[in-house]
């Protein structure tokens, strides 16, 4: 699987996946792939869509 480097992650996102990472007892990297998947199933609840 390719490896991903975020820089200037915005605040509120950082907490958010912080916040998942506390809640699922995981990896921050876990988290972020959880939400990301999350999103592209449409079910996700982080309002990235544009």
């Amino acid at each position: 699987m390719k490896a991903i480097t975020l820089r200037n992650l915005p605040p509120d996102v950082a907490h958010i996946v912080q916040q998942r990472a506390e809640q699922k007892k995981t990896s921050v990297n876990k988290a972020v792939i959880e939400l990301l998947a999350e999103e592209r199933k449409g079910v996700g609840s982080l309002c990235l869509r544009t």
